[in-house]
């Protein structure tokens, strides 16, 4: 008994700890704004999961953890595309081209996730490829001068 009263007051104390931050966060702004520049947001979420990526695509992984890599890293580029979505912090960004362009980044980070799923290195390295050239697209197309060529 003494235990279970034990627990329950650790666990009232940590949600009552996380209700205050939430208030606290709720307090400083209703609007959620991003917090990075799209630059940054590149550099930090979308730059390291994909020289990840493009390692765990050169071969065709032999061991769960290789085909597990291809899956996460592209889950996490799907997710830094929902962040993209949600920007506004430039003119372009609420343009249709923009939105466009993001959900399909999105949508081929699902699709080489589902390909790694299913361990089909093929379905992977088509998918990839066409990754790179909608990355290269929207950078040519909102970046020229400040984001980089992706090389497969």
């Amino acid at each position: 008994m003494k235990k279970a009263v034990s627990l329950l007051a650790l666990t009232a104390l940590a949600a009552g700890g996380l209700l205050w931050q939430t208030a606290d966060v709720r307090a400083q702004d209703d609007a959620i704004e991003p917090i990075i520049t799209g630059y940054e947001l590149m550099e930090i979420f979308y730059e390291p999961y994909m020289d990840q990526l493009k390692e765990s695509v050169a071969t065709e992984p032999e061991k769960r953890r290789g085909w597990q890599a291809i899956y996460k890293n592209t889950l996490a580029l799907a997710e830094a595309s929902v962040l993209n979505l949600m920007r506004n912090d430039e003119d372009y960004m609420a343009t249709p081209e923009w939105r466009e362009m993001t959900l399909a980044v999105r949508t081929l980070n699902i699709d080489i996730a589902e390909a790694a799923k299913k361990k089909d290195f093929p379905g992977v390295t088509a998918k990839y490829q066409a990754l790179v050239k909608s990355c290269n697209e929207c950078h040519t197309k909102f970046a020229e001068d400040e984001a980089p060529t992706i090389e497969p």
